[in-house]
């Protein structure tokens, strides 16, 4: 049996599981996962507002991200609102998800605080997580993601997480300019300096943190290979284990973020390059605040060893990622995975695949090498063929440190080593220009103190005088110009340059989508 016969024949899998009626209740939670339940709230949204075009992705990366929270655990409250487009529902005929509209947002909040509420009565420690994949954009210095039924903007967020029950909130955001979901433009709509130091008003409860697709104005991307956002695909990559560099089944934020960015650098072109902004709760450490446990989840693992030291996906029978992958030379790996099959093991750039038998441990190298049945959809973007092509190895961690705050600073600076010339060709022209005057002062001095009985020979020594002071004048008017019109381009260079150092663009267009090769990249406004 082919595996587009399969696809066909497939059952609602782990997605119609996951996302069974059942969940719209709150479970009772077993005596082993009293401690820390999950609830979240998975909101995608294909629709455009103003002008914009539609994505093609945002329902599918809701669903995978519900099947996702569905394995967090034995005591789960999993919520979903997307419209699956044509494509996605004949995928998964039995799954009916309410509209992602601003009311129903709202509404199924409400429920979930309810139920949170009553599990914090039975001694529990609940934890939150917001999901949201679609279009982002900033209208009057505010952030704002779209709903069915219009803008959802960053004060009803605020309004939402501050009403939370939970112990502790995650907001994953994955949408153009979503870092202004959170934080507020400064004075007049231009954006405040992101340095190793928050300065953006933060007015989040302290017991949230944010994984953002943007760290500033900044667009995210669909990437059709992957039938999903690129930030999305990698965030759910890093919580599944990719990130897991102790094994300890615990994901923390600074864990997740290293993952991501080491996934990205391979990317040659920034503005191809995704953006991303991190921030653990309050008083609590991105290498200590955990984002992901995975200690009770369910479903079955995947063992990478350092045998396998190559990039490789997981893929299911529909053509979906379930995870992307590519440990170190040093380093084991562990995978959470579901437990429907079929499911696959592939290379990028290889035409072989293994198929994932169904038991509980599964070691990549026990697994028997067959010829795939089918390619990969479309021409991959040449772009995006370098995701993940750097290994995830021990010392990426220690890197990633050392970068952290540095990339933020370049995002309105231009970099150290070459900051000062420029400053110093500021300086310099402005001390040339200073000059020239002090020589047009001297030289107007000498002419107006010439007496008039003056003989001949001291009124053309007195305008040599003047006439050496002009050139020198002149000289110095000519070069500070030169200098201070090449500070000027210099200074805007940089500004443009830095400001696209994490953004992964330089000017924004209109257009959503753009076309490399017949792939089809869009941009999540």
């Amino acid at each position: 049996m082919t595996r587009l016969v399969i696809v066909t024949e497939l059952t609602l899998g782990i997605l119609l599981l996951a996302l069974h009626p059942s969940l719209g209740r709150t479970e009772e939670l077993p005596e082993k996962s009293r401690a820390k339940p999950v609830f979240a709230l998975v909101v995608g949204n294909n629709k455009a507002v103003e002008g914009q075009s539609n994505l093609r992705y945002a329902d599918d990366d809701a669903v995978q991200n519900a099947a996702f929270m569905m394995q967090m655990g034995s005591a789960v409250n999993v919520r979903l609102l997307t419209t699956l487009d044509d494509e996605t529902a004949s995928l998964y005929p039995g799954l009916r998800p309410k509209e992602p509209s601003k009311k129903n947002i709202q509404q199924e909040m409400y429920r979930i605080n309810e139920a949170m509420r009553a599990a914090k009565k039975k001694g529990a420690r609940p934890e939150f997580f917001f999901f949201y994949t679609g279009h982002g954009n900033v209208k009057n210095n505010a952030g704002y993601i779209t709903a069915t039924d219009g803008r959802f903007t960053r004060d009803d967020l605020l309004a939402l997480v501050k009403k939370s029950e939970a112990t502790r909130n995650h907001l994953i955001i994955d949408a153009c300019k979503s870092y202004f979901m959170v934080y507020e433009r400064g004075p007049g709509g231009s954006r405040r300096k992101v340095t190793g130091k928050l300065e953006a008003a933060d007015e989040l409860p302290s017991n949230t943190g944010v994984f953002l697709s943007t760290s500033s104005a900044a667009n995210s991307h669909e990437w059709e290979a992957i039938s999903a956002g690129v930030f999305s695909h990698e965030v759910r990559s890093a919580l599944r284990g990719g990130a897991d560099l102790d094994l300890n089944q615990k994901i923390t934020y600074e864990e997740a973020a290293a993952f991501i960015w080491n996934a990205n650098r391979g990317i040659p072109v920034k503005k191809f390059r995704p953006a991303f902004y991190m921030r653990p709760p309050r008083g609590e450490s991105a290498s200590n605040s955990v984002l992901a446990d995975l200690t009770s989840a369910t479903g079955h693992w995947l063992h990478a060893t350092p045998a396998k030291n190559v990039r490789q996906f997981i893929e299911d029978a529909r053509g979906y990622r379930i995870a992307e992958f590519h440990p170190g030379n040093s380093r084991n790996m562990a995978i959470l995975i579901p437990a429907e099959r079929p499911l696959y093991v592939r290379r990028p750039e290889y035409s072989k695949e293994y198929e994932i038998p169904p038991v509980a441990r599964v070691e990549l190298t026990s697994l028997k090498e067959t010829h795939a049945e089918v390619v990969t959809r479309g021409a991959e973007n040449h772009a995006f063929l370098q995701l993940f092509s750097a290994p995830f190895g021990l010392g990426v961690l220690s890197e990633y440190h050392e970068v952290r705050y540095s990339d933020r600073d370049r995002l309105f600076n231009a970099p150290s080593r070459l900051k000062w010339k420029r400053n110093a060709i500021g300086v310099s022209s402005g001390l040339l220009a200073g000059a020239g005057l002090t020589m047009t002062l001297m030289a107007l001095k000498k002419y107006k103190d010439a007496p008039e009985d003056e003989s001949n020979l001291k009124t053309v020594a007195r305008n040599d005088v003047i006439r050496r002071l002009n050139m020198g004048a002149v000289v110095c008017y000519v070069t500070a110009g030169v200098g201070i019109a090449a500070w000027v381009i210099w200074t805007l260079i940089a500004n443009r340059k830095s400001a696209s150092v994490l953004s992964g663009t330089g000017a924004h267009h209109s257009e959503a989508k753009w076309g490399f090769g017949g792939m089809i990249l869009e941009r999540r406004f």
